[in-house]
């Protein structure tokens, strides 16, 4: 047969066919379409044409998925069909129960719904022309309401009693577990609405999580819908904490998959929150916080496309204040007194420690915000340290200042009429530290004193045998006067040569880089002083490839290469103009991950997964299948596409795919989720035949059923419809006809007859007829 598909006098398909049916696919949706057939015959002749006409269903939303579930709503987007649409219809279903929504949106919410209960929800198209389309639809469960204002009522050394609000819905029992950090350390059952965890440590934070199990059992859970999350929408992963001081934190975390358009990052304090920031990098710093509290802080993706990704969350206890204002308010000769601010909270003494050079000389303790450190040697800069001990049994940061002792009046200075130290030149500056070098003079010197001067006063008295020496701990950015004189054997003391030099400003300090396949993140501390600006120069080799500027201590580098080597150099200019020498550091991008991953076909037990590959020259690509956290296979392949087989019906599995390039490389694995297909039944046959009756039988599959439609039919055409339902793995067919002879009918024309069509979609038309 030739069966030709015309649209007006255009042929837009045709193509030959031994059987008395045919598809047409990739059609226009809601056009009209003629559809001719003819028959050849073995002696070549061509008989007439048998015309008809079918017009294509307007098409249907696509890709309707829920993606966002709680206790009392359901959130569903979808994929616009072509045509100029008027609204959309969503109708959510439960059971006989009906709520009929209208919108113009590709999303909406439905809510009001109950919780842990199984709706279908249907999204149909009214087209501008007044078409209806025919209905996409999906399943999900609301999720089961969780209990209400959880809290501790009583708390001891050992124990905590928590309580809560039931939520609605016939409630089995309640599940309470018990956390510190990420280990799980009690898991208890309960009918009540409290209950009383014992055995835990003194001093420690738990948490504590209250889930409720209702009496319909495993119909709640999220798992046997057939919800479709749309892939792009994940969370930011592995959300981690650095930097912490008494009053800010740095939090930090890695991208999930998709387009970002940014991040919510919501800082709480118990329930309240406290701040709520926007960002489009993958890290952020929080100030201005309390010091010594714990702080939940949550980060959400908003992606590009509109959706919203769920919350990944992290604790952390900002550290306790630490003393304040420390100075030296007296000097002697061998004695310092060094006095405090004390810090917030309840302290139960000071720690003092005294320093000379990188020894500790002295360490002393005292409730008081002040106290005297005596027997030190004359003449000597000394480093004094103060750390305050709180009640709790926390011990803060410590606090630092320096200064000379006096110099001892009982000393005999001889009259100097010997030479003084030539060429005296500093060699070498650092923004803390200043190195001196000079030209000995003439005679035998038994060593040098080095005077490191502030305007009048005297912050360091140096001695070396050597001609130079590095005065360290100096401040940035200051112009000191540095003085050498030396001593001679015979007891004689020169006059001092002098020279001065200014410290270096200060370079950005704790340089990090976060690495992705194109990009570098790059934050650091901020040095001292006033900046204006920060320059960040990323370079290839000897090659600059970007030069970028930013007022903030933190910057993402884009456009980069994959799996490349870049030297990264921050410095910064202050507000005097000065412009410090370069903070740097090294990183390597990541090589690109493969993209575009997603499961092209699924069955029972297995799962087709393809990709498109990264850039570079890849060697092979290994596939990690998981169940939950368990891997389950893992694979290698040089082709970009896979099938995962011996799996289980009805089970949601994570694929991860990553490039192993030919320079030996690791990509980081994309991913994507699938759920097999539910299995059908096995070793279908007929037991037993009567005049009138067939017995049929078949093999359970894997898996729950409710239910088996068995379906009877007769030759090619349906004579007889019947859908009998049942619980068991047999059934008897009955009221059928006893040996029954089909007659084949010729039409006097040669043509092919009854020509009709008998299926439609948006972009289809099935045909079938009956042979000449």
């Amino acid at each position: 047969y030739t069966v030709t598909c015309r649209k007006g006098q255009q042929v837009v398909k045709k193509f030959t066919t031994t059987n008395t049916n045919v598809t047409v696919t990739d059609l226009e949706p809601d056009t009209c379409y003629t559809l001719e057939v003819s028959a050849e015959f073995l002696n070549r002749k061509i008989n007439k044409l048998a015309s008809t006409e079918a017009t294509t269903d307007v098409e249907s939303p696509k890709q309707m998925g829920v993606y966002r579930i709680s206790h009392d709503s359901l959130s569903v987007c979808w994929a616009p069909p072509g045509g100029e649409i008027r609204n959309y219809t969503v109708i959510s279903r439960k059971g006989e129960e009906v709520k009929n929504l209208t919108t113009t949106e590709t999303n909406i919410t439905v809510t009001d719904l109950d919780p842990g209960t199984c709706y279908t929800l249907e999204v149909s198209a009214e087209f501008v022309n007044g078409k209806i389309s025919k209905p996409a639809r999906t399943q999900a469960y609301t999720d089961v309401e969780s209990p209400k204002q959880i809290k501790v009522d009583r708390v001891s050394h050992d124990s905590l009693s928590v309580c809560w609000t039931p939520p609605g819905g016939d409630v089995k029992n309640y599940n309470v577990t018990c956390r510190k950090g990420e280990e799980v350390v009690k898991n208890l059952t309960t009918t009540d609405t409290n209950t009383r965890l014992t055995g835990l440590e003194p001093r420690t934070c738990y948490i504590l999580e209250v889930s409720t199990e209702l009496a319909v059992g495993k119909m709640c859970k999220k798992d046997l819908t057939e919800t479709i999350v749309p892939t792009d929408v994940g969370s930011p992963k592995h959300i981690k904490v650095e930097h912490i001081s008494h009053d800010s934190l740095f939090v930090c975390w890695t991208p999930p998959g998709g387009e970002v358009r940014n991040y919510t990052v919501t800082c709480s304090k118990g329930p309240q929150i406290v701040k709520k920031s926007t960002t489009t990098d993958t890290n952020i710093r929080v100030t201005d916080l309390k010091p010594n509290t714990l702080y939940t802080f949550e980060v959400s993706a908003e992606f590009m496309n509109g959706n919203k990704s769920e919350p990944a969350a992290t604790q952390a206890t900002t550290d306790v204040e630490s003393p304040k204002q420390i100075k030296v308010d007296q000097v002697s000769h061998d004695s310092l007194s060094v006095c405090w601010t004390p810090p917030a909270g309840e302290v139960r003494n000071y720690t003092v420690t005294c320093h000379k050079q990188q020894q500790i000389v002295k360490t002393l303790t005292t409730t008081s915000t002040n106290i005297t450190v005596t027997d030190l040697e004359a003449e000597t800069c000394y480093t004094l340290k103060v750390s305050a001990e709180f009640v709790n049994g926390k011990i803060s940061k410590s606090v630092s200042t320096w200064a000379y002792t006096g110099k001892d009046l009982t000393e005999t200075i001889i009259p100097t009429d010997v030479e003084s130290p030539k060429q005296i030149k500093v060699d070498h500056i650092s923004h803390d530290s200043l190195s001196v070098c000079w030209t000995p003079p003439g005679g035998e010197v038994r060593n040098y004193t080095v005077a490191c001067c502030k305007g009048q006063q005297i912050v360091q008295n140096l001695k070396t045998t050597e001609t130079n020496i590095t005065v360290t701990e100096l401040e940035p950015d200051t112009l000191y006067i540095l003085e050498v004189s030396a001593k001679f054997m015979n007891g004689k003391k020169s006059k001092p040569a002098k020279t001065q030099a200014t410290t270096d400003v200060e370079s950005p300090k704790q340089v990090k880089v976060y690495i992705s396949h194109d990009s570098l993140s790059v934050c650091w501390t901020p040095p001292g002083g006033e900046v204006k600006n920060y320059t960040l120069t990323c370079r290839k080799g000897q090659q600059i490839v970007q030069n970028l500027t930013t007022t903030d201590t933190n910057i993402t580098v884009t456009d980069l290469n994959s799996g490349t080597s870049y030297n990264l150099e921050v410095c910064a200019e202050f507000v005097n103009g000065k412009i410090s020498k370069p903070a740097s550091t090294q990183a390597t991008t990541d090589v690109e991950s493969p993209k575009q991953v997603q499961v092209n076909r699924t069955s029972h037990d297995s799962l087709s997964v393809c990709w498109a590959p990264p850039g570079g020259e890849v060697s092979n690509y290994t596939v990690t299948c998981s169940k939950g956290q368990q891997v389950v296979q893992n694979l290698k392949t040089r082709e970009t596409n896979i099938t995962v087989r011996d799996l289980e019906p009805d089970t949601c599995y994570t694929l991860e795919v990553s490039a192993v390039f030919l320079n030996k490389k690791i990509s980081k694995p994309a991913s994507t989720e699938a759920t097999t297909d539910v299995e059908s039944p096995k070793q279908m046959g007929v037991y037993r035949i009567s005049h009138d009756s067939l017995s049929v039988c078949w093999a359970p599959p894997g898996g729950e059923v409710r239910n088996y439609t068995v379906t009877c039919r007769k030759g090619e055409e349906v004579v007889k419809l019947k859908l009998l339902t049942t619980t068991e793995t047999n059934i008897r067919v009955t009221d059928l006809d006893p040996g029954t002879c089909y007659t084949l009918e010729v039409s006097d024309d040669g043509s092919p007859k009854r020509i009709q069509v008998d299926h439609t979609s948006h972009d289809s038309l099935s045909v079938c007829w009956t042979p000449p």
